[in-house]
């Protein structure tokens, strides 16, 4: 707006020059001169020049902190004067909680927790009415593809495991498209995803298929560019199994797998995907087995951070509450401020924008009851966010961070026979209220 203003009134400082930041007189304008006699300072040319302080945009390499201020934007009034009105000396956003802000997460960025005057913002669950939507079901995978800012979903099943599905949708954060790529995997539930931001291909791996009674585990390696399915063949993978994760080591720049099998009868193992080959980095200091983990990688840590699961002896079904995390190869048992009740299935993400892990759902007991609960980790503390609603099943879900979201779908109410299986979809962010 001050640009405006001085264009238009350009004129009036070509017919009358200022000194000293004040207006001069019109009599030395036949001279060349401004009212304090220097034949080259014209108060209004867009060039601070002599005794003023700014000349327009010219500010002379001033800005608000250079006059003590902790932000804003400088200004200059008319009289060459340096305008100080649009600096604040509010310190919100500076990462430092101070006296009057409930928060401070380094940012003026509402939406992520904390809010742009340093408010808390509640989390809250929305579910979301799209004119499109995948057919119901559970034990499906989804992930953020980030060059198309697109979630992607594939696969799942329904009533007992015996309908899988191979279909390929894709939700750009207003309405769900059914994908018709050229090639796809075959049907399966219990798979695992990921996004090779490297190479900007979603890697799929592994799952499970029923018919007749029988299940078989599968492990082929799938990658989906947009436009296809592509099946690779590396000279070595994990064995075949399902309930197990796909995650994105960005320091690393490739995709590891974690996890056993569904109950965690066998090892846990770790293996890493450069876009040619599986190559086992299994270690001594591995988790020990699991099904079903929540997995996600916390990039402000650049750890890959794993929560529960389960584990089965043949009769018992233990469901853990461990954390571990994995930086730079080298697995931790992680001890935190408090913990979230043990689980299988849950969905777990990294929040961009917040800087935190966070979980949802999930299921335990001996009916495989499902868990609603909402939870947050910022490498030390698990903090439960209660919000004041939730999706209704622990289904798949996947950080959009074209517009700072998490989105979840689908999920069945009985997690045991698959069946109350929804197609809803939401969405959780952060609000001030």
């Amino acid at each position: 707006m001050r640009t405006l203003t001085w264009i238009a009134m350009l004129g009036f400082f070509s017919g009358s020059g200022c000194a000293g930041g004040g207006e001069g007189s019109n009599n030395n304008q036949g001279n060349g001169n401004n009212g304090n006699g220097n034949a080259s300072q014209l108060c209004g040319n867009f060039v601070a020049e002599g005794s003023e302080e700014c000349d327009g945009p010219d500010l002379r390499g001033a800005t608000c902190q250079t006059r003590g201020h902790v932000g804003g934007v400088l200004g200059c009034y008319f009289s060459c004067t340096l305008d100080e009105t649009g600096c604040h000396d509010n310190p919100c956003g500076n990462g430092t909680k101070e006296t009057g802000e409930a928060c401070d997460d380094g940012n003026n960025r509402s939406g992520d927790g904390c809010s742009s005057d340093c408010r808390l913002e509640a989390p809250m669950w929305i579910q979301v009415g799209t004119d499109h939507s995948p057919p119901a079901r559970g034990e499906h995978a989804m992930v953020f593809d980030v060059a198309r800012e697109r979630v992607v979903l594939f696969g799942g099943t329904a009533n007992q495991g015996q309908s899988q599905l191979g279909d390929t949708w894709e939700y750009d954060g207003l309405d769900w498209a059914e994908a018709s790529p050229a090639a796809s995997p075959p049907p399966r539930f219990g798979h695992a995803m990921a996004y090779d931001a490297t190479r900007q291909r979603v890697v799929l791996f592994g799952g499970a298929a029923t018919s007749g009674g029988s299940t078989q585990f599968l492990g082929d390696t799938w990658e989906y560019d947009g436009l296809t399915w592509t099946e690779r063949s590396p000279t070595s993978a994990p064995a075949p199994r399902a309930g197990h994760r796909l995650v994105w080591d960005q320091a690393a720049g490739q995709v590891v797998f974690v996890g056993s099998d569904f109950m965690g009868t066998g090892r846990t193992d770790t293996y890493s995907f450069d876009g040619s080959t599986w190559t086992d980095t299994t270690t001594v200091e591995n988790p020990p087995a699991r099904g079903y983990p929540a997995a996600g990688y916390d990039q402000g840590r650049d750890a890959l951070v794993i929560f529960g699961g389960s584990v089965s002896d043949g009769s018992t079904v233990t469901y853990l509450q461990d954390t571990w995390q994995r930086v730079e190869g080298v697995w931790d048992d992680v001890l935190t401020v408090a913990t979230p009740p043990g689980r299988s299935g849950a969905m777990m993400v990294f929040h961009e924008w917040r800087g935190v892990i966070v979980m949802f759902g999930g299921a335990r007991g001996a009916g495989l009851e499902p868990l609603l609960d909402t939870w947050e980790h910022d490498g030390v503390i698990w903090q439960n966010t209660n919000p004041a609603s939730a999706p209704r099943a622990p289904g798949a879900g996947a950080f959009d961070s074209a517009w700072g979201r998490v989105v979840l779908f689908g999920g069945c109410l009985d997690t045991t026979a698959f069946t109350g299986c929804l197609n809803e979809t939401w969405e959780m962010y952060y609000s001030a209220g």
